[in-house]
């Protein structure tokens, strides 16, 4: 799952690597903008069940073959 929080001069950059990692049985699921707690680095329950559905899609979208 890509970074959907933080701060610091390196998130973009270790967004960026996340995002273009390319293995042959890996996918990268972004959480950019799904809600975050309180405190701007945890998940809500909300987007806790987003995160979890992105991550089902993705594993589905590997050839059965």
């Amino acid at each position: 799952v890509a970074l959907a929080s933080g701060q610091g001069h390196f998130l973009g950059t270790v967004r960026k690597s996340q995002l273009e990692l390319n293995l042959p049985n890996g996918r990268c699921v972004d959480a950019y903008g799904v809600p975050l707690s309180t405190d701007y680095v945890h998940l809500t329950t909300q987007a806790q069940v987003r995160v979890g559905k992105l991550l089902a899609k993705a594993f589905y979208s590997f050839d059965s073959a």
